[in-house]
């Protein structure tokens, strides 16, 4: 009965303008080894949650409904950035897990943990990327969210939507003479400046 309980609290159905269900979302957090068998390696763990959870989801839904899967994972394919903010969590691809565990049926995989956006696989999988910088490294990356249109259980498309960037980011290097110079002759505003 735990089991189920779990399963439905990461089902979120979502409604159209009408107030009827439109989609299932299963949006699963980040697992760690403790969520899934120790027996698994975290590929077949990873399956091992997700067909349950997807099951559930598939249960629930009726004719016309899409099915959706959110996850904050590493797929194996992806391509790294080598940021700041991404090193301290990626071991090597170890903990890789493949697009399969979505199934065929699933319309649409919203994923995240990676910040270069990009689809893995086929364009019903994808990292849209982190909405703002998350670091230094990330400074002349455009960032984006994306929207995805259905046509009942169909995707459709999937269209970019540039973030803007409400506060520069710019990075300086040198000797500390010269980043001061840099700065002091930058159009950057001075602190006196309003915050926005």
């Amino acid at each position: 009965a735990h089991a189920e309980r779990r399963e439905e609290r990461v089902r979120v159905p979502l409604t159209d303008g009408h107030g009827e269900v439109a989609a299932h979302v299963v949006a699963m957090p980040f697992l760690r080894p403790g969520d899934y068998p120790a027996s698994l390696g975290t590929a077949e763990g990873y399956a091992a949650v997700y067909e349950r959870a997807l099951d559930a989801a598939r249960e629930r839904c009726r004719g016309g409904e899409a099915l959706l899967a959110m996850g904050h994972c590493h797929m194996a394919g992806a391509a790294l950035r080598e940021t700041d903010s991404e090193r301290p969590v990626l071991r090597g691809g170890e903990e890789a897990v493949p697009t399969a565990i979505f199934g065929r049926d699933v319309a649409y995989v919203a994923l995240g943990h990676l910040h270069l956006a990009q689809p893995v696989g086929s364009e019903r999988v994808r990292y849209c990327g982190s909405p703002i910088p998350l670091s230094m490294g990330e400074a002349g990356y455009t960032h984006q969210v994306l929207v995805a249109d259905f046509d009942g259980a169909t995707l459709r498309s999937v269209r970019s939507r540039i973030v803007p960037r409400s506060v520069p980011v710019r990075r300086f290097e040198g000797a500390l003479e010269e980043v001061v110079g840099e700065i002091a002759a930058s159009d950057l505003p001075d602190a006196e400046a309003p915050a926005e």
